[in-house]
């Protein structure tokens, strides 16, 4: 579930639900993309989901329904 997720990833996890880009992300925190994916794919592991475009979906989710 999201309250498994670092302060970070949530961090990432809300910019994604924003619409954010992983370059938009990655400027915004200071990253590389590199580690922009990185984060992808630790929160779509705690999440239990299997590609980017259900990360994507649940990130909105969770940003509309206001976390």
């Amino acid at each position: 579930e999201v309250e498994q997720l670092t302060d970070r990833e949530l961090e990432v996890f809300e910019l994604l639900g924003q619409g954010a880009t992983t370059r938009q992300i990655a400027d915004r925190l200071c990253v590389s993309m590199k580690t922009v994916q990185t984060y992808h794919a630790s929160i779509k592991e705690s999440l239990g989901l299997d590609n980017v475009n259900q990360l994507i979906r649940r990130a909105v989710h969770y940003v509309l329904e206001g976390q």
